[in-house]
């Protein structure tokens, strides 16, 4: 029996012998059912002011099955969820590779935070978030790349190892509208004509991945955390070559790209056509897990100047 029930009882057993016991109890039933309403809500809107100003650090521990603990259940699912959310936006921020060159801003595609981050994808790993799917953004996904001895390009494919925990991403935004320069593109899964992702690719597979020395250890990059830094820097230096040679910085390199894709002078990319991930397939020309490819650069940087001297394809 509840503690309202045995009050009641308790009331009507002593109403016709002790009147001012009942008042007493009376009482103290109000000043039992006023606390199990007002103390959830006060506490509902106590954790409604923390979160409204940026706290998601509450411990909310609903009791109870009436419609306050409803409400607190409500709360901390809303709360649990923003503090999910803020962890995603935060780890993506720290695995973009960010680098500025002119307007231009070169992305990663393939981060995953949490402590979860080397398992399967889940159903809430598919998609492209909102910033590596900008048009602003060059996105670039991740290869399997193979050298001679020397150095010198041999082989490339999409990156992603088994059971494809890590690997190269994309997809079709939720967000924007297709670009005017991915407008000759065509992928089945696009079905309302929305951006495109990744645009281009670089090495990412920790298998080949880049040595490093920092501090005079010898360090392995990977990822397109890397793959992106890779593109920023080959843009430095296409900057640095375009200008020796009377051209100009690249600045929104998104629609050169796409032009020297549909035909140059030279072939500025060296098609990846091997590998996928959990969701998409590599292929001919352009995909969903490398883009447009990987660039041969002392080529593409050659038909970048012949656009700008107006001396390319149409």
């Amino acid at each position: 029996m509840s503690t309202r029930a045995s009050l009641i009882g308790r009331v009507v057993a002593a109403s016709t012998r002790h009147p001012v016991v009942v008042l007493l109890l009376a009482v103290l039933i109000a000043w039992t059912t006023t606390r199990s309403i007002t103390g959830p809500l006060r506490d509902s809107v106590a954790v409604a002011k923390r979160v409204a100003s940026g706290d998601l650090t509450s411990r909310i521990v609903p009791s109870g099955r009436d419609e306050a603990a409803d409400l607190l259940h409500a709360l901390r699912d809303m709360n649990d969820g923003l503090s999910r959310m803020v962890e995603q936006i935060r780890t993506g921020a720290e695995c973009m590779a960010l680098k500025k060159q002119g307007e231009r801003i070169v992305v990663g595609l393939e981060c995953k935070g949490g402590d979860d981050w080397s398992s399967p994808p889940g159903p809430n790993d598919i998609g492209l978030d909102a910033i590596s799917s900008l048009p602003s953004m060059t996105s670039v996904g991740g290869t399997t790349l193979s050298t001679d001895a020397q150095g010198r390009w041999l082989a490339e494919y999409a990156w992603g190892d088994s059971p494809l925990s890590q690997g190269t991403s994309g997809g079709v935004s939720a967000l924007f509208e297709r670009p005017a320069w991915q407008e000759k593109l065509s992928v089945e899964r696009d079905v309302e004509h929305r951006r495109l992702a990744p645009d281009v690719s670089a090495v990412a597979d920790p298998s080949t991945g880049v040595r490093i020395v920092f501090g005079q250890q010898s360090l392995l990059g990977a990822g397109t955390s890397q793959a992106a830094p890779i593109w920023a820097a080959l843009t430095v230096l296409m900057n640095q070559y375009l200008l020796a040679h009377g051209g100009q910085p690249l600045g929104n390199v998104n629609p050169l790209l796409y032009r020297v894709a549909e035909g140059a002078n030279l072939p500025g990319f060296r098609d990846v056509s091997l590998g996928g991930n959990a969701v998409d397939t590599s292929q001919p020309g352009y995909d969903l897990v490398t883009g447009l490819s990987s660039p041969n650069v002392d080529y593409l940087v050659r038909d970048l100047l012949d656009i700008q001297r107006g001396v390319a394809p149409r």
